[in-house]
C-alpha cells in the first residue's frame, strides 16, 4: 500500500503540473532556450523573406553505429525542449536524441508567425531542416512521434519520400491518430473510458458514490470532467491499478487532501499573453482544420455520474477554433510510407483509441514492416509507464529494433500485450 500511495502522489504531482497554464509554462522554459544544447537554423516563411530561427535541442549525439531519434511531441502545441514531463523516457543512452518544439511554441515562439504559417506539412519541413542542418541521413534517423506527433511523423516521412530522399530508418508511433475525428468521436472516447472504469469499480453503486461526493463538495461539472479526463488519459499502471483509484478514494474520504494533491482547476484563456495567443493560433489552424472540428463549441460535463457532451463550453459558445473550418482533414490512408513502422498503443487510450491506431496500421501496405503492439489496460503513453515501473525494459526493446522477440522481456510481468506483424503488401 505504501508503494501505491507513493505512486499516486507522484501522479497527482504530474497532473498538477500538466494543468498549469500555458503562459506560465512558456515563461519558465525560456531559460533552457538559451542553453548551448539548443541550436537553430533559419526557416524562410514566404517569398517576402519573412523568416524565423527554428530551434531544437541536441540532448546527445549517437554513439558510433547507433541511430539518432528525433522526438515529436503531441498536442498539437506541446513542447519537449525543456519539459521534463513531455520528454521521451525510453530512448536508450547510446542513441542520439533531439527534442523539438513546434513553430510558434515554447523555444520557437515568434511574433512574426501568422495563422497560415501553421500547417502540419510546414511543421514537417521544419523537422527535415534538422537533418540538413546536422548532416543526418534519414537511414540513420528514427522519427518518434507521440499523439499528434504521430501525425507529424507520418507527414514528415511522406514529405521526405516526395522529395526523393531515402526513407527513415524507422517510425515509432505512440498513441496513434489514424485519421481526423468525426463529430463528437474525440469526446465520446473519454465517456466510453469512464464507463469502462465505472464497470470495473462496481457499476452504478460506485457511480452514485462519486456523484454524491461531487454534489456534496460543490464541484463544478466542467472542471471535474476535465479532472477525470486527465486521469483517464493515463490509464492503468500494471498491477498498481488505475491512476484514478487513489484520488477518487480521497474524494470520498478526505476531500481536503484530494483538493490539495489532485484537483487543479484549469486556467482561463483570458489570462493568456502573446505566447498563449500564439498557441491558440496553432490550435485553430491544426486541430480545428486538420484533426477535429465538430461545429459548435463542445465540452464534457460530469452529470449524474456520467460524462456527457455539452453543446457549449462554460455555458458559452467556444471560440478556440476562431471560425476555422475543417477543410484539410488528416487521413493516414491517403499516405504511403516505405519505412518500418512501430505502433505502441494503449488499449484504454481515450485520446487516440486503439481503433484509430489500427486504422493507420492496416493502411500502410507499402511499409517494409509494421509491428503493432497493444498494451492491455494502459493509456496514452504506455512505454513511459513501463519504463518508469520497470527501468531498462524498454531500452532493450529499442536496441533490438522492436522485433517481436524483443518484447519477450515483458513476459511474466504485470504488463500484458499482444503483437501483430505485417510485411510489405499485407
Amino acid at each position: 500500500m505504501y508503494r501505491k500511495n507513493r505512486l499516486y502522489s507522484f501522479m497527482g504531482a504530474i497532473l498538477s503540473l500538466l494543468l498549469i497554464s500555458y503562459t506560465a509554462h512558456a515563461n519558465d522554459e525560456k531559460q533552457v532556450c538559451f542553453d548551448p544544447s539548443v541550436v537553430s537554423n533559419k526557416i524562410i516563411l514566404d517569398q517576402t523573406g519573412r523568416s524565423f530561427d527554428y530551434k531544437y535541442r541536441i540532448v546527445r549525439k549517437a554513439e558510433q553505429g547507433f541511430p539518432t531519434v528525433i522526438y515529436l511531441p503531441g498536442g498539437p502545441g506541446q513542447t519537449s525542449i525543456e519539459g521534463i514531463l513531455t520528454q521521451p523516457k525510453t530512448v536508450p543512452p547510446k542513441f542520439g536524441l533531439i527534442l523539438t518544439d513546434p513553430r510558434g511554441i515554447g523555444c520557437n515562439f515568434n511574433e512574426n508567425l501568422k495563422k497560415n504559417d501553421f500547417q502540419t506539412p510546414l511543421l514537417a519541413g521544419d523537422i527535415l531542416s534538422i537533418l540538413k542542418d546536422m548532416s543526418l541521413s534519414p537511414e540513420q534517423t528514427i522519427l518518434y512521434g507521440a499523439s499528434y506527433g504521430t501525425v507529424l511523423a507520418t507527414t514528415t516521412a511522406e514529405l521526405n519520400n516526395r522529395l526523393g530522399n531515402k526513407p527513415f530508418k524507422m517510425l515509432v508511433l505512440e498513441g496513434v491518430l489514424g485519421k481526423a475525428f468525426v463529430g463528437q468521436e474525440y469526446l465520446n472516447q473519454y465517456a466510453i473510458s469512464w464507463e469502462k472504469y465505472v464497470s470495473r469499480k462496481g457499476g452504478n453503486d460506485f457511480r452514485k458514490k462519486i456523484s454524491s461526493a461531487v454534489i456534496v463538495n460543490n464541484l463544478d461539472k466542467s472542471m471535474f470532467a476535465s479532472f477525470l479526463n486527465g486521469y483517464l488519459l493515463l490509464g492503468s499502471w500494471g498491477n498498481m491499478g488505475h491512476v484514478l483509484d487513489m484520488p477518487l478514494d480521497l474524494l470520498q474520504n478526505d476531500f481536503s487532501k484530494f483538493k490539495n494533491d489532485y484537483y487543479t482547476p484549469s486556467p482561463s484563456h483570458d489570462s493568456m499573453n502573446a505566447e498563449g495567443q500564439m498557441y491558440l493560433n496553432l490550435w485553430s489552424q491544426i486541430w480545428c482544420r486538420e484533426i477535429s472540428n465538430p461545429g459548435d463549441g463542445q465540452e464534457l460535463l460530469f452529470d449524474n455520474g456520467k460524462l456527457i457532451v455539452s453543446q457549449t463550453v462554460n455555458g458559452k459558445n467556444d471560440k478556440s477554433c476562431d471560425g476555422a473550418k475543417p477543410d484539410r482533414l488528416y487521413d493516414s490512408k491517403t499516405i504511403s510510407l516505405r519505412e518500418k513502422i512501430v505502433y505502441l498503443q494503449g488499449e484504454d487510450d481515450p485520446a487516440t483509441s486503439a481503433t484509430q491506431a489500427y486504422y493507420h496500421f492496416v493502411n500502410q501496405k507499402k511499409s517494409q514492416e509494421r509491428v503493432f503492439v497493444l498494451f492491455k489496460q494502459l493509456g496514452h503513453a504506455p512505454s513511459a509507464v513501463i519504463q518508469m515501473l520497470m527501468a531498462g525494459k524498454m531500452d532493450s526493446i529499442w536496441y533490438e529494433e522492436f522485433s517481436e522477440k524483443s518484447f519477450d522481456i515483458l513476459n511474466g510481468t504485470s504488463f500484458q500485450f499482444k503483437i501483430e506483424r505485417k510485411l510489405k503488401g499485407e
